[in-house]
C-alpha cells in the first residue's frame, strides 16, 4: 500500500462512515501502511 492508496482509503471511510467508524479504522490502516515502509 502506497501513499496514494492509504489516502484513498482514509478519504472512502470518510466519505462512506461517520467520524467515529473512522477513527476506529485508521490505526488498521496506518499500520499497514508501516509495515509496507518497513518493507520497502
Amino acid at each position: 500500500m502506497g501513499e496514494e492508496t492509504v489516502r484513498i482509503l482514509y478519504e472512502n471511510l470518510v466519505f462512506k462512515k461517520d467520524l467515529a467508524s473512522v477513527k476506529e479504522e485508521m490505526p488498521q490502516i496506518s499500520r499497514a501502511y508501516v509495515e509496507e515502509k518497513r518493507i520497502n
